[in-house]
């Protein structure tokens, strides 16, 4: 008998259960698959893989080296666990088709060798990566859980394409591609130098680092919340471009690359800090948060600032288009307006704005006071002076003496109207002379 294939039986009695754990008396090192599909059972676990099989849970565990070269594929049916030890390592060139679970506190090596149509990993089950996965090939999860542990690290040169649930609690590092149309749920760290496509929902409530890569929200929607934070670097290549999707940010986004609103919707509730470039061309932001601008703001959408919004600009502010204010805009460098800028009932604008006038929607004559409560909303008077307290300001009173002028003249008026009509009345009946 080939030594690869002997194995000892051990019985593990835990209590009133007894756990059949099946080993090879001599482990077996750099085990490959043999070309086309092989599932995973006990004879695979054995023969073609050097691990150990607990019947019960139809476990294969590996704790060697575990080669599948471009050809082979290695389907994991529901139910079937495929553990990979901690120094474990599984080097796949070919395809892994996985409808069970793999847990892994080793290391995946996954790489294409230059043939996309090898190097796959299709997961339509369950991943839990607590060690190490190095993805120069394609993962795709599709409807499957991919989970990776506060301890685990995925580095990702090629294609992760997620239309599952994707949550990361660790490190996810992206040189190449990831494409969301799902779920992705993320506690860790993502870091990206490459692209990132999203027609789904991200959950931030950590760190999303884009470091001279490209992040696209195609129609889909980024949450960053309270504790979440994303950090877009390097200038002209730093790019996070909202196409169509929206993207809510009630923790911490500071931008010193380039966020092209165009046209989606930015809703920022939390701390949004801008150093370098936002363009807003034909989308909406909102703020009703702060929006701390240092660097270059170009609106040609929509900007709503709310009544609870702060925007502070100390670098350049271009509007061409439409700004909304309700809160405070306070200006202190360059505040360039060729579109419209309306500003409503106590809300304060702060610093020289450059072009066209400020328009006051509901302050018609646009002395700060509201036309609801101005007692003379065509007149400014910012100081509300009502002489008489009758409701009616100064403002738009005669003076008095001109008031008792005007009715005495017209006294006057009716009693010489009356004597003319009189005299008049009195001659047309008067009979003739003879």
């Amino acid at each position: 008998m080939n030594p690869r294939t002997r194995f000892s039986l051990i019985f593990l009695v835990l209590g009133m259960n007894v756990l059949f754990v099946i080993t090879p008396t001599t482990p077996a090192a750099a085990l490959q698959l043999p070309p086309g599909p092989s599932n995973l059972d006990q004879p695979t676990c054995f023969t073609m893989l050097g691990g150990w099989w607990t019947i019960p849970t139809a476990t294969c565990s590996i704790v060697g080296l575990m080669i599948i070269d471009p050809g082979a594929v290695l389907i994991i049916d529901p139910g079937v666990v495929l553990l990979l030890n901690l120094g474990a390592v599984l080097n796949n060139a070919g395809n892994i088709v996985n409808w069970g679970t793999i847990t892994n506190t080793g290391t995946i090596n996954n790489d294409n060798t230059g043939n996309p149509l090898w190097g796959n990993i299709n997961n339509l089950g369950h991943i839990d990566n607590t060690g190490f996965i190095d993805n120069g090939g394609s993962i795709f999860n599709n409807e499957g859980t991919l989970f990776n542990g506060g301890t685990g690290s995925i580095h990702n040169h090629f294609l992760i394409d997620n239309s599952g649930i994707l949550d990361n609690a660790g490190t996810l590092e992206n040189m190449g591609h990831i494409e969301n149309t799902d779920t992705l749920d993320n506690t860790g760290t993502i870091l990206t130098i490459g692209s990132f496509r999203n027609e789904g929902t991200i959950y931030n409530t950590g760190t999303i680092e884009n470091d001279k890569g490209t992040i696209t929200n195609n129609g889909g929607t980024i949450d960053n919340g309270g504790t979440g934070y994303i950090l877009n670097l390097g200038g002209n290549s730093g790019i996070i471009d909202n196409n169509g999707g929206i993207i809510l940010n009630i923790g911490t986004l500071d931008n010193g690359g380039i966020i092209l609103n165009d046209p989606g919707i930015i809703d920022n509730g939390g701390t949004l800090n801008n150093a370098y470039h936002i363009i807003n061309d034909h989308g909406t932001l909102i703020n009703w948060g702060t929006l701390d601008n240092w660097g270059s703001i170009q609106n040609t959408g929509t900007l709503n600032n709310t009544n609870t919004g702060i925007i502070i600009n100390s670098g350049t502010l271009d509007n061409g288009d439409t700004i909304n204010n309700w809160g405070t805009l306070e200006n202190t460098d360059t505040l360039e307006n060729t579109g419209t800028i309306n500003n409503y009932c106590d809300a304060t604008i702060l610093g020289v704005v450059i072009g066209n006038a400020i328009i006051y929607p509901d302050d018609v004559d646009g002395d700060g006071v509201c036309n609801e409560v101005d007692n003379c909303p065509e007149v400014p008077n910012s100081d509300q002076a009502d002489s008489d307290g009758d409701g009616i300001g100064d403002a738009c009173e005669e003076p008095v003496g001109m008031s008792l002028y005007s009715n005495a003249l017209l006294i006057f008026s009716i009693a010489l109207f009356t004597s003319v009509f009189i005299i008049l009345r009195r001659r047309r009946i008067q009979p003739p002379m003879n």
